[in-house]
């Protein structure tokens, strides 16, 4: 219908089974125009319409602050009457809270779990349930082919329902149950794709989760969508929109595509409406997302190469698929066969000038899946989990669809280095894609090397053993878009820790210098550059080793309340910790034991006058073997 009309502009509001496509209009004379672009119907919501006064008003289901703590809260069914099945304590379950959570973090959907019930009734009087098909629900068993259903409950102001909005009170999701429900369904429970059992074909058991992402979608207020599965076979088919309004066998798509993401944080986020004075609920408050900011291809591309061992961080847990930047489901492996886009990325490295045939290099670390079953998930003959990076040599982003045919194509599933990318051209930009295998969700990191991108950009780092502490000096042949540089220090050449930091115009100096004055007796140092774009890269290790078979160090020093004595030894021994104030009197003692490596002993200080003392380390011969300085303030 026609909300309203002018010389410029036209605004209508579009029906509840309307799509995307060309549109025409027709003036009072009879004179036809036909729209030069599509009208994009992106997302749908749900609506219902309400009588007052002879009018009929259409109204959305906004969403709101029913439970007092935000939003709403939903509660576990554990009830077997009527030939229910216990949801709360199956898998079930699990698959439900996923794709809780998803819709949770991504796009702030504010629903708390409750616990068990034993409510088996839909209705609007009852909590927010989800529960299996039984015979006591109120309503007819789910028909042949419906999986589950979300039954959404409004309500609105009996009064100046014109000038007021809808709202949602409630939901229930009930799932088909086949001692219940017509017909037969095979549910896959687990984090695994359906295809993962050995034997299974196109008609491969149904994803629960996929199917109760789909009905939180309507709990969130989006509508079905006509956007079905593209391709066909095991492995090979992009499946459909969650909103659209099936889903087949071996189908997985359990992160949400741009569509019902858009959708869901439209009516997630409060429209300061007026709900009259009938409720005194408040409008939903979202929660806080998480977002991957590398989900879609950048709009600019690097001017300057990539430097050298830049690490970059991926979360392919919150990432997502869209149809209006991704390329077609067969231009992403090497050999052109179609493949699912579920949840995906991007970056762009740039080569050097000299690159020629050189090579770079890709390195997986920190690699967790999400859950931590999906690493383990297989299949005969087909990857069941991991990820798809795939390399484009383009200078912008390729239009949706219509990318060119990948230079290099790897797939990884675990930490490891990636096989090498040969063949690159010098001064190139190169787009990669990175998506996921069967939905898999994960958190990584890529560590991009090799002659094809440019050196490190410190030409040096050094670092000496003085009497009272360790000097590390570096100079910078370079500094391009560099945010700060972290000192980083290490026991054992593994585990590092951040001990200073240089940061601000100080960065762009060329030469730089720290001391580290509470240093081990073995110290291994790295400097970790972050980069004003968040990637991250590391300079080589040096290893700094004192000839101090004790070293003990005072922080914080100064101190008022309490101050930390770590003695860092080569070999264990027995050693008195006495403190004398100025006067040379002892104001306190303990024996102690120190073992080989890192000790630390706490001294409450709270109870000393203000001043300067002095700290010794006594051994079992009774002398002072070692000393040091603390201030009181």
């Amino acid at each position: 219908m026609v909300i309203s009309w002018t010389d410029t502009e036209i605004k209508v509001r579009v029906p509840a089974r309307g799509s995307t496509g060309f549109f025409k209009v027709r003036d009072q004379s009879g004179n036809i125009a036909y729209s030069p672009d599509l009208l994009t119907v992106f997302y749908g919501v749900i609506n219902f319409t309400i009588q007052s006064g002879g009018t009929y008003h259409t109204k959305e289901f906004n969403l709101m602050n029913m439970d007092g703590t935000g939003g709403y809260t939903i509660y576990y069914s554990n009830s077997t009457a009527g030939n229910g099945v216990d949801f709360d304590g199956g898998t079930s379950k699990l698959a439900f809270q996923r794709a809780l959570n998803t819709w949770r973090e991504v796009a702030g959907f504010n629903v708390s779990e409750g616990g068990s019930t034993t409510n088996q009734l839909v209705g609007s009087n009852t909590p927010c349930t989800v529960m299996y098909d039984n015979q006591n629900t109120g309503n007819s068993p789910l028909p042949a082919g419906v999986l589950a259903v979300c039954y959404s409950y409004p309500e609105i102001c009996n009064s100046n329902v014109a000038n007021i909005q809808g709202r949602r009170k409630k939901f229930d999701i009930v799932v088909r149950n086949n001692a219940v429900s017509q017909g037969s369904t095979n549910f896959n429970n687990g984090p695994c794709p359906s295809l993962s059992s050995v034997g299974v074909n196109i008609n491969s058991p149904i994803d629960l989760e996929t199917v109760l992402l789909h009905e939180l979608g309507h709990a969130v207020n989006l509508a079905h969508v006509n956007k079905g599965p593209v391709g066909s076979g095991l492995g090979t088919t992009n499946p459909g929109s969650v909103m659209h309004y099936a889903v087949s066998g071996s189908n997985r798509r359990t992160s949400p595509d741009a569509s019902p993401k858009t959708g869901a944080i439209y009516s997630i986020q409060p429209q300061s409406n007026s709900y009259g004075s009938c409720t005194q609920a408040t409008e939903m408050i979202p929660l806080t997302t998480i977002t991957e900011p590398k989900d879609e291809c950048p709009l600019s591309f690097p001017s300057t190469a990539t430097p050298n061992f830049t690490t970059v961080s991926f979360d392919m847990v919150h990432s997502t698929s869209n149809v209006n930047t991704d390329p077609d489901l067969t231009q992403v492996r090497c050999d052109g066969i179609a493949t699912a886009l579920t949840n995906n990325t991007y970056y762009v490295v740039k080569t050097n000038d000299n690159a020629g045939n050189a090579n770079l290099s890709i390195t997986v670390t920190n690699y967790e899946t999400n859950p931590f079953a999906l690493a383990s998930c297989t299949h005969p003959t087909l990857p069941a989990t991991g990820f798809r990076l795939s390399v484009y040599k383009v200078n912008s982003c390729p239009t949706p669809g219509n990318f060119p045919n990948p230079v290099a194509c790897r797939t990884f599933a675990a930490n490891g280095p990636i096989a090498d990318i040969t063949g690159l051209e010098s001064n190139t930009t190169y787009l990669i894609y990175i998506g996921a295998i069967e939905n898999t969700k994960a958190t990584f990191d890529l560590t991009f090397s090799g002659s094809s991108l440019v050196p490190i950009k410190l030409s040096s780092f050094t670092g000496t053993v003085q009497a009272d502490h360790n000097n590390l000096d570096w100079v910078a042949e370079q500094v391009i878009n560099v945010d700060k540089i972290v000192i980083e220090r290490s026991a054992n050449g593994t585990e590092f820790n951040a001990i200073g930091e240089v940061k601000g115009t100080d960065v762009y100096l060329k030469k730089g210098n720290f001391k580290d004055y509470k240093p081990y007796l073995n110290n291994y140092y790295r400097l970790k550059i972050i980069n004003s774009d968040g990637s991250v890269e590391y300079s080589k290790i040096i290893v700094l080793k004192r000839t101090d078979k004790v070293l003990f160090t005072v922080t914080p020093n100064p101190a008022s309340t309490n101050t930390d004595i770590q003695i860092s030894s080569e070999t264990k021994g027995k050693y008195s910790l006495v403190v004398y104030n100025i006067n040379g009197q002892i104001v306190y003692r303990k024996d102690i034991a120190v073992n080989s490596g890192m000790n630390i002993h706490k001294i409450n200080t709270s109870s000393f006058a203000k001043g300067v003392y002095r700290i010794a380390l006594i051994n079992e011969q009774n002398n002072n073997a070692y000393t040091n300085t603390l201030i009181i303030q």
